[in-house]
């Protein structure tokens, strides 16, 4: 059986991953994506941040918190 911990530390890296295409898809370079992902880190918790990725795939909307986190990594 695989450690719990280990576990939490792989969804954290696969979601990190999926943020980070995500992300250059949309002509972002990788340092403005490693940015905005910091950020993004910073103003959620785990949870948070699978609702506000939910909800961005959904509507294309991001709250206007991060979205004012991020502009500061262009």
């Amino acid at each position: 059986q695989g450690n719990p911990i280990e576990a939490t530390v792989s969804d954290k890296e696969l979601f990190k991953q999926s943020f980070m295409e995500g992300c250059m898809q949309e002509n972002a370079t990788r340092t403005q994506c490693v940015c905005i992902y910091d950020k993004f880190d910073q103003l959620y918790t785990d949870d948070e941040k699978v609702r506000v990725a939910q909800e961005y795939e959904k509507t294309g909307n991001l709250p206007q918190n991060f979205a004012d986190a991020a502009i500061n990594c262009s």
